[in-house]
């Protein structure tokens, strides 16, 4: 049972991760209805504790630096190639907070602004984890007492929430790693899209973000993976577009030619 509920709870978190943080606050690819930004901003605080601004702001630096000496977390700056993306796999968490802590990119990237909600609960990252981990345990209890009942049951349930939630912050943060490392361990750079490397398994893993070389290729385009390129993210998107909850962006249609054309000259 955890897990099955971490696997559940991590798709959950990164698609508010791609589709909001990624795709729509730090790109500009699409443009998304109150009501969903607002959902991902919740799922986040929940399942995360990261501030949408500080996110954007180090992914927007992390392409305006592409492996480069600024670049936050570039495996160049490391070692290069396996050794470099290995250090940034382990250490990509500790790479974004010092990034964050750049006052420099506050000023760079003046859009991205907090708000009142920000100050009342977003900002509180901790505050977030802690009422995520209850409500994660809360359903497990329940799941522990429907199938043991009695005490059992809820001391089983609470181990398995709290399980899930450690397995969930792993997966989460290895998957970032794995990106921002082995994304960029190509041995050659390319002229469309510099050291950034496909990762096919990655990709299913983590929602379509493993399709890294496309992404640096067209970073407006809200469509990661190309052709058959399995990107949930993308089909997310698709699934808002038709309830008219989303919609694709001038920047994000320049983005998808961009990309067509890559895959064209292939």
């Amino acid at each position: 049972m955890p897990l099955v509920f971490a696997f559940v709870l991590t798709q959950v978190a990164m698609l508010a991760t791609t589709v909001y943080l990624h795709r729509y606050l730090a790109h500009g690819g699409i443009e998304l209805r109150p009501e969903v930004r607002a959902v991902s901003r919740v799922v986040i605080w929940l399942t995360t504790a990261l501030k949408p601004r500080q996110w954007a702001r180090v992914h927007r630096y992390h392409h305006a630096t592409e492996d480069g000496a600024e670049d936050p977390h570039s495996p160049r700056n490391f070692g290069g190639g396996r050794r470099g993306a290995s250090y940034v796999f382990w250490r990509n968490g500790p790479l974004y907070t010092r990034a964050t802590r750049d006052r420099r990119l506050a000023e760079k990237y003046r859009d991205l602004r907090r708000d009142a909600w920000d100050r009342w609960f977003f900002d509180h990252g901790n505050a977030g984890l802690l009422v995520g981990i209850a409500l994660a345990c809360s359903a497990t209890v329940f799941l522990g007492r429907w199938l043991l009942g009695g005490w059992i049951g809820i001391v089983v349930g609470i181990t398995a929430g709290l399980v899930a939630c450690a397995l969930h912050a792993a997966y989460y943060l290895l998957a970032g790693g794995a990106i921002n490392g082995f994304g960029h361990a190509g041995a050659e750079p390319r002229r469309e899209s510099g050291y950034a490397l496909n990762m096919p398994i990655i990709a299913w893993l983590t929602v379509g973000e493993g399709w890294h070389r496309n992404h640096h290729a067209a970073e407006s385009s809200p469509r990661l993976g190309w052709g058959h390129q399995f990107d949930l993210g993308w089909l997310t998107i698709c699934g808002l577009r038709h309830l008219k909850l989303a919609r694709v962006t001038t920047r994000g249609e320049t983005g998808m030619a961009r990309l067509r054309r890559l895959y064209a000259g292939a």
